[in-house]
């Protein structure tokens, strides 16, 4: 395959909102040539990824299988109470919790509710953080009894009780990827089943051959198409287990549903766009209508979502977005 030409894109820390300098007509040249590379599949490195099929495991566990929750937090939790409540009415045997946090001045340290599943911090940046999360999955796939493992954000609400995440999950034999076909790429907001998840932490520097010379957003490129040049297709579910707003031309899947979330007099968002154009990043919402969460929670697709504010407030009632989903879940 003919090599991409690569630039010299910045990297930016979690939460930063800078411009790239390189020209926009040249940042989609390289999309362009990264996603024809990505369908390749004649170079040497393609077929020493094939070969190890025949070699993983089956998703075999020892004992009652548990659900993983991993989290990658900047400076904390938004929505702390609901997801105290969440994890409070969680058996222990059925679970597993490890936290990243970028900001270790934060005080989240001092939570004895959430200190004692902290791991150690690692490099992480915008579309950039998937040597600390394949670091952190090779840690929980130690745990015999894991059987997903779900991505989760600081700026994320569940949207259904415990018990019906664990029913969801802790059997199924398929991972989730919230696809964008558009541009061959998934949401990291993702669910790995054990059998895949140890394939990318275990195989970490071949799955990385597999795109030499191409920039990559890896938290977003990495994965799908490492399941697709495996032939691995029938073993994942596109489907997007943590509902976000994204704008109209971005083309993640089940992207569309946020103006329930608003209404006559009732419900705001605002976008963040650092990079000009079409925004980089989903709604974030910073109030929301009564009638539109409680449409969310009842949606069978959606588990979680992402991107409230930490001060979001429910506009009929005037209480915090994670006081009144207590009371919904």
């Amino acid at each position: 395959s003919l090599p991409c030409p690569r630039f010299n894109f910045y990297t930016a820390p979690v939460g930063a909102h800078k411009s790239r300098s390189m020209p926009s007509l040249l940042r989609w040249i390289q999309v362009a040539c990264a996603a024809a590379s990505l369908l390749v599949d004649e170079e040497p490195e393609d077929v020493a990824w094939r070969a190890l099929k025949p070699s993983l495991n089956p998703a075999t566990v020892s004992g009652k299988p548990k659900v993983a929750f991993a989290f990658m937090l900047y400076d904390g939790f938004d929505h702390d109470a609901v997801w105290k409540k969440f994890f409070e009415a969680a058996d222990p045997s059925e679970y597993t919790l490890s936290i990243h946090l970028k900001d270790v001045n934060s005080g989240l340290h001092r939570d004895a509710f959430w200190a004692k599943h902290m791991v150690q911090p690692g490099p992480t940046s915008w579309c950039h953080m998937d040597k600390t999360r394949l670091r952190m999955a090779r840690d929980i796939y130690k745990d015999p009894q894991v059987t997903q493992l779900i991505w989760l954000s600081g700026d994320s609400i569940p949207l259904k009780p415990f018990k019906q995440v664990y029913a969801a999950y802790a059997h199924s034999q398929h991972s989730q990827f919230c696809v964008d076909e558009q541009h061959n790429r998934s949401e990291m907001w993702a669910v790995w089943n054990r059998r895949h998840g140890m394939l990318f932490s275990d195989h970490e520097a071949e799955m990385r051959s597999l795109f030499k010379g191409v920039f990559l957003c890896e938290d977003e490129d990495l994965y799908l198409n490492a399941m697709r040049k495996m032939g691995l297709d029938e073993e994942m579910e596109k489907v997007c287990p943590m509902w976000t707003n994204w704008g109209p031309k971005k083309g993640f899947m089940y992207n569309q549903a946020g103006e329930r979330l608003r209404g006559p007099g009732c419900g705001e968002k605002k976008n963040y766009n650092p990079m000009g154009g079409e925004p980089a990043h989903p709604n974030t919402f910073m109030s929301v209508c009564a009638k539109g969460i409680e449409e969310l929670v009842q949606d069978h697709r959606a588990f979680f979502a992402r991107k409230f504010d930490k001060t979001a407030r429910v506009v009929e009632t005037g209480e915090h977005l994670g006081e009144y989903l207590k009371k919904l879940l």
